[in-house]
């Protein structure tokens, strides 16, 4: 398992703050750029999804399909079941730069943010699902290069829960990914269309 502090000490970071999803308040943080990782504080075999949550998408966006073929609640457990890492407690690692103002911003953006909408933070959207989401640890850091740390991080995941050093050489990359990161330089095969409803 990766653990929170290898993952930031393989990007130069010694210093980090860790708070709960549940105790994000925008200004209790840094008004600043910066990387932060979501953290399950349990292993579990399966995801903890909610179904309530998944319930909330799927009539939100309205049009979801996977591989083409519409869904219920159960058929998108048992899929995003297939991407789950049941020795990996990161599920999410992010960041927020220029475009996107402070880290402070940003996860309180994520916080509430309602899957099926377009934003304000569309990205990460299956971390909403599970069942557990007051209880993540969210830890994140200052810096002045949040897309390059990001990047860096994610490919150290990639590495690592692939075992693959080379990374260039393994099919469908972004397979490797956290949980609920559905792109990097490739996106996740994870065959859901119709995720964000029409505006």
């Amino acid at each position: 398992m990766i653990k929170v502090k290898e993952m930031f000490k393989a990007v130069g970071v010694s210093e980090y703050t860790t708070i709960k999803w549940g105790a994000i308040r925008q200004s209790e943080i840094p008004k600043k750029y910066g990387v932060y990782i979501i953290e399950i504080p349990e292993l579990y075999t399966n995801p903890p999804l909610n179904e309530a949550a998944i319930s909330n998408w799927l009539g939100n966006s309205k049009r979801v399909e996977i591989d083409e073929k519409k869904v219920d609640i159960k058929t998108v457990k048992k899929h995003l079941s297939t991407f789950w890492k049941p020795n990996e407690s990161i599920v999410y690692i992010g960041q927020s730069s220029l475009s996107q103002k402070g880290i402070n911003k940003r996860l309180s953006d994520f916080f509430g943010h309602q899957p099926g909408n377009k934003g304000p933070h569309a990205g990460g959207y299956w971390v909403k699902l599970l069942n557990n989401i007051n209880n993540l640890n969210v830890h994140y850091t200052i810096c002045e290069n949040p897309h390059e740390l990001e990047f860096r991080m994610l490919m150290y995941f990639i590495m690592k829960t692939s075992g693959e050093k080379d990374i260039y050489k393994l099919n469908n990359i972004g397979s490797y990914l956290p949980f609920a990161n559905l792109t990097v330089d490739v996106d996740k095969p994870h065959g859901i269309t119709g995720a964000i409803k029409k505006s």
